[in-house]
């Protein structure tokens, strides 16, 4: 699991290392085949995320997580879909020489949650993940 999530940060310091506009994602593929660019792909688009993943050559069930880079940590209301189409999400930004990266993802319990995996959110950031939480919980599926 370390080397996994160690994996991870690499990927996503290579994306954080790029300038990038409000979001550029990757597809992490299952059975270490290895992480893609996918331009033009974006989870803030609303567009469907399987057509998404189908326009990048891959099929839907071949992706293992989501990982993007955008101007805010905070998830936003329509992020819920790529759990419920099973993902995780994988959210990074670049401030100055800092990277930080959350991961959304769905808990044992089937509870939504946001957990910090590199550098810390701020109370401003805390509170609105908690309120898009909200929504999440309260949103029908």
């Amino acid at each position: 699991m370390r080397s996994r999530v160690s994996y991870i940060l690499f990927i996503l310091s290579f994306l954080l290392a790029k300038a990038y506009a409000a979001e550029s994602c990757l597809l992490t593929l299952k059975e270490n085949k290895g992480v893609i660019q996918a331009p033009g792909f974006s989870v803030l688009s609303g567009e469907q995320l399987t057509t998404q993943i189908n326009k990048q050559g891959h099929a839907p069930e071949s992706v293992s997580a989501i990982m993007c880079t955008r101007d805010s940590i905070v998830p936003v209301p329509n992020n819920k879909q790529v759990l419920i189409s099973g993902y995780p999400l994988y959210i990074a930004v670049k401030e100055g020489n800092e990277n930080r990266m959350v991961i959304l993802e769905f808990t044992k319990k089937d509870r939504y949650r946001v957990r910090a995996i590199k550098g810390k959110l701020t109370d401003t950031e805390l509170e609105k993940v908690a309120q898009v939480l909200k929504i999440y919980d309260g949103a029908s599926e």
